[in-house]
């Protein structure tokens, strides 16, 4: 229930970020990440995921989430500064 009200509450104060940025004309440069509400999500289950697994088995969750990143189309700067 925390997991899911967090993921909640991510999609929200993204999106609302994302927004605010297209309506104060916020400049894109380099690494600037646009999120939708899929990409949200899923980046959000993934991490869960990731670090579920990651306890499981005994590895660093970046291993699994870094890749899922580079795949979302995240800049690899970007993904490799999550871990």
């Amino acid at each position: 229930v925390i997991c899911i009200c967090g993921v909640v509450y991510s999609v929200y104060a993204l999106k609302k970020d994302t927004d605010y940025r297209e309506k104060i004309g916020f400049p894109d440069f380099r690494g600037n990440v646009k999120f939708t509400t899929k990409k949200i999500i899923v980046v959000s289950c993934v991490c869960m995921s990731a670090g579920m697994m990651a306890s499981l088995v005994g590895v660093g969750g970046s291993m699994i989430y870094i890749p899922m990143l580079l795949i979302l189309g995240f800049p690899p700067f970007v993904a490799s500064s999550t871990n």
